[in-house]
């Protein structure tokens, strides 16, 4: 059967993939169009930005260690973001960096579009969505690295909050499945999405580098929505809760005048322009659709599977097997009659009450 059909499956396949190389190219069409109206769409976003998104800058906190409760592995990113492994489960992160920052007023978790996830989201669930259900932080100086210094969160606040999911319950305290903390139903997964939270108490930090630990907590239902990319930023910003400020070199290119930018600032303002783009997301979310895999041919999977079925030895019934053991035992036992009298006699005896009473 599957040697008839071969000629045919072939056939769908090589018209398949034709198919699928035709979508990739024009996928790719329209992002690199896309991507060519970056520097006038840059242009007008630096023309439209608040002067208060000058007013709060954000840091990056580079990982140098990220682990995760379960033990699976963690990809550090080349751009400072982590990315869990595949799969729902509940799942707790911790990433650790070292800053120069002193003073800390506040954190950021910020949520990345990720091109394995099916929707192109942060979540590692297939529908892109995640809940984060407590964020968590401490810090340990140079001086003392045993002593660890808890890091108490006063406020929070979000770009966006799917309804029932306040970011201000990731900071409740609570860490049980029931803890509806931060989520984005309803949001565009295909762009970032960010998370402030502002500290009780300023933390002091060290000049010469502190440890930060922040631990991202998934642990919403039976783990069926833990996040799978994000970055951690710091700020020593008043307004620590505005995620709408730039991350500090962005900050300062935007203060530079234009015609004195360098080629590399310039950059910098378009990729940021790109990243935060609502249509090139989802164009790159096509794009990313289109080259995965293509499904497998449900008939000849049928058939490799009857195959391997119909190829599996017999089985004997266990009752025929135990009934051929004890032919073959008998046999043994009449071949030697003294052997057999002499193990029954044993056998009475041992089992004998008097015997096992004087024994």
């Amino acid at each position: 059967a599957i040697d008839a059909y071969t000629p045919e499956y072939q056939k769908k396949k090589a018209e398949a993939e034709a198919a699928q190389k035709q979508r990739i190219a024009e996928a790719e069409k329209a992002v690199k169009d896309h991507q060519a109206k970056i520097a006038q769409r840059a242009t007008e976003w630096e023309t439209k930005l608040p002067i208060k998104s000058l007013w709060t800058r954000w840091h990056p906190l580079t990982p140098e260690k990220v682990t995760a409760s379960d033990k699976s592995e963690v990809e550090i990113l080349p751009d400072g973001s982590v990315r869990g492994k595949p799969g729902v489960r509940n799942l707790d992160y911790l990433v650790t960096g070292t800053t120069k920052l002193q003073n800390i007023t506040g954190i950021m978790l910020e949520a990345l579009p990720d091109e394995g996830n099916a929707a192109y989201g942060a979540g590692l669930n297939a529908n892109g969505n995640f809940v984060v259900t407590e964020l968590q932080a401490k810090w340990t100086s140079s001086a003392d690295p045993k002593k660890e210094n808890g890091i108490a969160f006063a406020q929070a606040r979000a770009d966006f909050n799917q309804n029932g999911f306040d970011v201000k319950n990731a900071i409740n305290g609570k860490v049980d499945r029931s803890d509806k903390g931060w989520a984005l139903a309803g949001a565009d997964p295909k762009i970032p999405h960010r998370a402030a939270f502002q500290v009780k108490t300023p933390v002091a930090g060290d000049p010469k580098g502190a440890k930060l630990s922040v631990g991202v907590l998934g642990r919403y239902s039976n783990g069926d929505y833990p996040i799978g990319r994000f970055r951690i930023w710091v700020t020593t910003d008043q307004d620590a809760l505005a995620f709408e400020g730039l991350p500090a070199n962005l900050a300062e290119v935007v203060s530079t005048p234009p015609a004195t930018r360098t080629k590399e600032q310039t950059a910098a303002i378009h990729e940021w322009v790109a990243r935060n783009d609502a249509e090139l997301g989802a164009l790159n979310a096509k794009l990313y659709a289109e080259r995965r895999p293509l499904p497998a041919d449900e008939k000849m999977v049928a058939l490799q599977a009857a195959l391997k079925k119909a190829e599996t030895p017999v089985v004997d019934d266990t009752k025929l097997v135990q009934l051929r053991q004890d032919v073959k035992m008998s046999i043994e036992q009449a071949a030697n009659r003294r052997l057999t009298a002499a193990q029954d006699l044993t056998w009475a005896l041992i089992n004998n009450s008097a015997f096992l009473f004087n024994h």
